[in-house]
């Protein structure tokens, strides 16, 4: 989670301020203090806002994947005791009652902050978040932490775009893509395609945190593997 951690903290500060009523209601949901950010960071998509004053004592960052899952986190400080790990947490939409399951605490800092992660959430949860709704995250019956995010359709929206110019950029045919009925289901977990030795030793040994993205295309015309590895590209011939 530390290059996750590092993500957060830029869009905090990156986030351009915006008016909010108060910091957070009568009930504690967090009120938004800054406006959407979309930003293609690392070769990917993510839509950050922040909340509860200014600064902002909560960060929501959302990233969506090109499979139509989101990656929904949220970095703050949980109401009541401090949590550990914790694997069992959900985000709900307090106004229609849906639920976005597989959900994770995790360890932000020493000061209580904690990572509220929720992974391969539909992107059907995030695009019916209208207005007048709250999303909270919950441990069974007990909230530990609940925003306002105000305005989400259009942040999606502007999310979904920068997704689209994201697999332009990779250089992936849209309509080819869009004529699919299903999308390709890897037949290895994701995780075994990258080896710690695929890593470049440079960056490894000057300690600064390193990311990996892979794109496989598979069809006529397709370049086959692209590897980026810290902003550095190298071209495979698997297919």
């Amino acid at each position: 989670m530390g290059i996750v951690g590092l993500v957060i903290a830029g869009a905090l500060v990156q986030a351009a301020p915006a008016p909010a009523p108060a910091a957070k209601t009568e009930d504690g949901t967090l009120m938004p203090s800054s406006n959407w950010m979309v930003d293609p960071i690392a070769g990917r998509c993510q839509l950050a806002r922040g909340f509860g004053g200014v600064p902002p004592v909560a960060a929501l960052v959302v990233e969506r994947m090109p499979d139509g899952d989101d990656l929904i986190m949220l970095n703050v400080q949980p109401r009541g005791a401090n949590l550990g790990h914790v694997r069992n947490l959900v985000l709900r939409n307090d106004l229609t009652g849906e639920e976005a399951r597989h959900g994770e605490v995790n360890i932000f800092d020493n000061a209580g902050k904690r990572l509220l992660v929720i992974d391969h959430s539909e992107s059907g949860f995030l695009n019916n978040v209208g207005p007048g709704a709250t999303l909270s995250f919950r441990i069974g019956k007990r909230v530990v932490a609940r925003i306002k995010p105000v305005g989400m359709r259009k942040g999606i929206a502007a999310l979904d775009q920068c997704g689209v110019g994201l697999l332009r950029d990779w250089g992936i045919d849209l309509d080819a893509r869009a004529k699919l009925r299903t999308m390709p289901v890897p037949v290895t977990p994701p995780y075994t395609w990258i080896k710690n030795e695929d890593f470049s030793g440079g960056g490894v040994a000057e300690g600064r945190p390193r990311h990996i993205d892979l794109a496989l295309h598979r069809g006529r015309g397709w370049p086959g593997t692209r590897l980026r590895d810290g902003g550095v590209e190298r071209i495979g011939g698997a297919r």
